[in-house]
């Protein structure tokens, strides 16, 4: 799939406003709720949300150092590889809930979490 490098930032840019207000409606919620669990199998929305911040603390400093270094000059068109497709489909949506592992260290389940939670996710 190929587009104009402008479209897909603007793209990203209301992707990325459309989960921050999610999120901040979060706010609004108690922490009870925010910690609640279906069951123990199950993450709450904190942990959801912290599991995409353990992510996020590993990837955006890498990312930037990429952007840095990189070697590669600004380009009217974005055409991702193969690669980034399968990675970039793989996340999206499905209607049947595909269930994945993750790293322990990226698994935030049992753990102690507050509203920083939120702000952390935004701030990302």
């Amino acid at each position: 799939m190929e587009i104009t490098s402008k479209d897909l930032i603007q793209d990203l840019i209301e992707r990325t406003r459309k989960n921050i207000n999610e999120v901040e409606k979060f706010n609004q919620l108690s922490i009870e709720v925010l910690n609640w669990k279906k069951t123990s199998e199950y993450w709450s929305i904190l942990e959801c949300l912290e599991h995409l911040n353990l992510y996020g603390n590993f990837y955006i400093p890498e990312i930037k150092q990429q952007i840095a270094i990189s070697k590669h000059h600004e380009s009217e068109n974005f055409k991702s590889g193969w690669l980034g497709n399968y990675f970039a489909k793989s996340m999206l949506p499905k209607e049947k809930l595909n269930k994945m592992k993750t790293f322990k260290s990226m698994n935030p389940a049992g753990s102690m979490l507050n509203k920083d939670v939120l702000s952390t996710f935004i701030n990302h």
